[in-house]
């Protein structure tokens, strides 16, 4: 009988049948979710595209220090853009423009408007209920 000269087994001649494999199971994260990683992405495309359009674009372009004052007028503009193709709650498109542009949330957050304040902690309320953990029953 023939064998194979490099790893000394018979497979290579033809004269032995081949074993199938056994079944594999493959184990993925909990938390993976394809459409969600395909939205992120597709979520910054959208704000790529909005940043470079954006006036304030030149400024940003090399430099990602955000004068004070300024973040808030970044903020309005990207919501003003988001609003129009997408249908985001005020509490996203905070974490979305502060994440993209890299601003610490307390430093957007102390410059925002009351208004949008008081609706990123509605929306807060509405998705963590963190009202009832603090006992909290007004607002403003």
């Amino acid at each position: 009988m023939k064998e194979d000269k490099i790893f000394g087994n018979k497979f290579n001649t033809g004269e032995v049948e081949y074993e199938a494999f056994p079944k594999i199971r493959i184990d993925t994260p909990e938390n993976l979710d394809i459409l969600e990683d395909y939205n992120a992405m597709e979520m910054q495309k959208e704000l790529l595209r909005i940043f470079e359009s954006a006036p304030f674009y030149a400024n940003y372009t090399t430099n990602r220090k955000i004068p004070k004052g300024e973040s808030c007028e970044i903020f309005y503009h990207f919501e003003k853009e988001l609003k129009l193709t997408k249908d985001l709650r005020t509490m996203e498109v905070f974490l979305l423009v502060a994440d993209f542009m890299e601003m610490k949330y307390e430093t957007l957050y102390k410059e925002i408007s009351v208004k949008h304040k008081e609706s990123i902690l509605k929306d807060m309320d509405e998705e963590f209920g963190i009202f009832k953990k603090k006992n909290i029953h007004r607002l403003f």
